[in-house]
């Protein structure tokens, strides 16, 4: 049962990012569109997609960081790499599947224990998101003017009705607002997540991942200074390498040659969310999310989408590559040690 209902979520996410990707390019002559690929400046692009592999290897180096920091065991860099790029590979066909591959392959490989495993994925999932969190706010607050509406009217209309964006009085009334109700509706929870009696599913579903939110934050402060000082570089580097992602393929498309620094937080936030969605690889919702800041900027529909699917393509091809060859690699060493 639990197989099937997993197999039609996966089957209902895939649909809803075809949906997205057919709201996209609704409208759009497919000819004209890949003409315009012509004069791209693919030594960019290749580059793009280098900082992206440099990127996983960043992330593997912290994972094994955190592994070695939290338990008794050691992990090599090489492998440590790849089973993140394996990890990746898997989240391109099943959403949210690669931190069980990565941490499946590592645990057959090198004989240690899952739960050690995954509560450092854990621990890199809570600093990853605080960090977006953290990369959304600044992005909103300091572009509010040309970003705000679009996010109030059709993202956070709910919550952020009431503000008005412009000028560093809008820029703190937004950003205060959101961190008094975060704050807020974090310690409710964490009060009533400590009742005895009898909670609702959806209630102990939020007490469990209010735990988990606890315990990644304490597995990093717990570290020594020096290795929470390196720990942090090395996710700063990582998002980073993320932003270069979206900068570099748009330096090498005429059209967005002269991107500042604006649009590319602008882009990269709006292609983060669609990532971060549970959609195979972000198809369809990466490039909608994407073609939306494109317009706010005033870029045409047709250099939009050109965009969206250059730094979409270019990067699903590396994890491709180097993800599939990752697992091969690591199952060959499984098999062999068995």
């Amino acid at each position: 049962m639990n197989r099937w209902r997993s197999f039609l979520l996966q089957i209902l996410f895939l649909g809803l990012g075809l949906v997205f990707l057919y709201l996209a390019f609704r409208g759009i002559d497919l000819r004209s569109f890949f003409s315009g690929y012509r004069d791209v400046g693919w030594h960019w692009v290749v580059l793009s997609m280098v900082v992206g592999a440099l990127s996983h290897w960043l992330r593997g180096v912290r994972w094994r960081l955190l592994l070695e920091r939290t338990s008794s065991y050691r992990l090599p860099t090489r492998d440590a790499f790849f089973a993140v790029m394996a990890g990746y590979f898997f989240n391109i066909l099943f959403p949210r599947a690669g931190e069980v591959i990565r941490c499946t392959l590592v645990g057959r490989l090198h004989r240690i224990p899952i739960i050690y495993l995954f509560g450092t994925v854990l621990a890199e999932r809570i600093v990853d998101m605080l960090l977006l969190v953290v990369l959304i706010g600044v992005t909103l607050g300091f572009q509010w003017e040309l970003l705000g509406p679009f996010v109030q009217s059709r993202v956070l209309l709910p919550m952020l009705s009431g503000i008005r964006g412009g000028g560093v009085v809008g820029i703190g009334l937004a950003v205060g607002v959101f961190l008094i109700v975060v704050v807020a509706v974090v310690v409710v929870l964490l009060v009533w997540s400590r009742r005895s009696f009898r909670m609702r599913r959806w209630l102990v579903r939020v007490r469990r991942a209010l735990r988990q939110f606890r315990y990644g934050l304490a597995t990093v402060i717990r570290l020594p200074l020096r290795v929470q000082v390196v720990f942090w570089l090395e996710t700063v580097l990582i998002w980073l390498a993320y932003v270069l992602m979206t900068y570099l393929p748009a330096r090498g498309f005429p059209p967005t040659s002269g991107f500042t620094v604006e649009e590319t937080l602008g882009v990269f936030v709006y292609g983060a969310l669609g990532i971060v969605a549970p959609v195979q690889g972000g198809l369809g919702t990466y490039h909608w999310l994407v073609l939306q800041a494109m317009l706010l900027y005033g870029y045409t529909k047709a250099v939009g989408l050109q965009l969206a699917t250059l730094i979409h393509t270019s990067q699903l091809l590396m994890i491709t590559l180097l993800g599939g060859i990752a697992w091969l690699w690591l199952s060959l060493r499984i098999s062999r040690h068995r």
